[in-house]
């Protein structure tokens, strides 16, 4: 709970100077993550993901989207799945540098601290 508030208060940094949140994967964790932020007062912009099977669907009442459509406004991407989080990393800065990445998986489970776990 502390670290998703930390992630939150983070997201709300990055808002203030204009920048979207964008939360890759339209899997099997995301209604979680999605119901999460809601809770605490927070939203994601945009919902990713590659498949295009996937794009044009609606979960949470988020479209599903390819990055190359929001990766302008887009200032922070919450990964879902550790499995593509490496790929996904590349895919990101290969459109903007500065654009920042973190895996939930690694950052809620793992031991790093949000500065840690942001690529």
């Amino acid at each position: 709970k502390d670290k998703m508030a930390t992630l939150f208060a983070y997201a709300i940094r990055l808002r203030e100077k204009g920048l979207r949140i964008g939360y890759w994967g339209a899997g099997r964790m995301t209604e979680g993550f999605i119901a999460a932020a809601l809770n605490s007062g927070e939203n994601v912009d945009y919902l990713i993901d590659n498949s295009t099977a996937k794009q044009g669907k609606r979960i949470c009442g988020l479209e599903v989207t390819a990055y190359d459509k929001v990766w302008e406004q887009t200032g922070l991407v919450i990964v879902s799945n550790k499995q593509y989080f490496s790929e996904i990393v590349e895919q990101v800065k290969a459109c903007r540098e500065e654009t920042k990445v973190i895996c939930i998986q690694e950052y809620l489970y793992g031991t790093c601290s949000l500065e840690e776990c942001i690529r």
